[in-house]
């Protein structure tokens, strides 16, 4: 219960969580953009020593 009885207002403690899930959201765009490069440097690779 704690969590009430702390010095920040709710509209702070919504603020600090919505950009928390900002926060998340972005890190896993850019996880899953790096992946999807990897994933593309692969084929890429792989086609270019199999001739195709």
């Amino acid at each position: 219960m704690h969590f009430f009885l702390g010095q920040r207002t709710v509209r702070e403690r919504a603020l600090e969580n919505r950009q928390t899930q900002v926060r998340d959201y972005y890190n896993y765009a850019v996880q899953e953009l790096a992946s999807h490069d990897v994933l593309l440097s692969v084929y890429d690779r792989f086609r270019e020593e199999n001739g195709e």
